[in-house]
């Protein structure tokens, strides 16, 4: 599965999130934690209550596939 979005300034269509079909492999083509613990004045990074909640929502989600029985050693 890919999720889709887009850059705004070109409106270029690029993937954010993948997931692969068979086994629990995710990934992202961003940084979900940057809302979180990244502060700078150089980047207009989003500290908004709902930013932050993607960002723990995405850490949320990778923990808890960790946690699933089936990928025990």
């Amino acid at each position: 599965d890919i999720f889709m979005g887009y850059h705004i300034k070109g409106l270029l269509s690029v993937f954010l999130i993948f997931k692969a079909y068979d086994y629990p492999f995710y990934g992202t083509q961003w940084h979900p934690e940057k809302n979180s613990f990244e502060w700078t004045l150089h980047e207009a990074i989003n500290h908004s209550e709902e930013a932050v909640a993607v960002t723990q929502y995405v850490a949320d989600f990778f923990v808890n596939q960790g946690k699933c029985p089936s990928h025990t050693i």
